[in-house]
């Protein structure tokens, strides 16, 4: 569960969340497959994806792997979705 920050700090898990969920679909993964390339969960996609958990670098590393990137694409795509949220 994502601890009370600002709300500058839940928007971009937010963010990555989507920005995991958006790779993952384009590529038409389910959630188990994305767990099972990161060695976690599907639960713990799940929860990611909604933008319920933080994450740490090694993990960010880990889910963007498993959806072929990088963690720096990841975090690129996840500032272009914030973008668009904030865009007109």
């Amino acid at each position: 569960i994502v601890p009370r920050h600002s709300r500058r700090v839940r928007t971009l898990v937010e963010a990555l969340g989507q920005a995991l969920r958006n790779r993952r679909t384009s590529l038409g993964m389910r959630q188990q497959d994305v767990a099972d390339r990161a060695g976690c969960t599907a639960t713990n996609i799940y929860v990611v994806e909604r933008g319920e958990r933080e994450l740490k670098v090694g993990t960010l590393e880990d889910l963007a792997v498993a959806v072929g990137c990088t963690g720096w694409e990841l975090l690129r795509d996840a500032m272009d979705v914030k973008n668009r949220a904030v865009s007109p």
